[in-house]
């Protein structure tokens, strides 16, 4: 279903800080990576390893940033 793709593809960018390929797309689509339906799905994508991962290094770049401009 191209929303589920859609809203796949948005949490990767928004949580992950990439692009998802389309065999990511298609692994939770298919159920494989995940059971469940789509917010069963961005909440693991939301909650994994590499998205606490993307938040620490954003967070570490946010505050570089903010401590140079002080």
């Amino acid at each position: 279903m191209a929303s589920n793709d859609n809203r796949i593809r948005q949490a990767y960018s928004e949580y992950l800080g990439r692009p998802a390929s389309a065999s990511e797309v298609e692994g939770w689509v298919s159920g494989r990576y995940h059971g469940g339906g789509i917010d069963d799905w961005v909440q693991a994508i939301r909650t994994s390893g590499e998205a606490q991962n993307y938040a620490a290094r954003r967070g570490a770049a946010t505050n570089r940033t903010t401590a140079a401009a002080t």
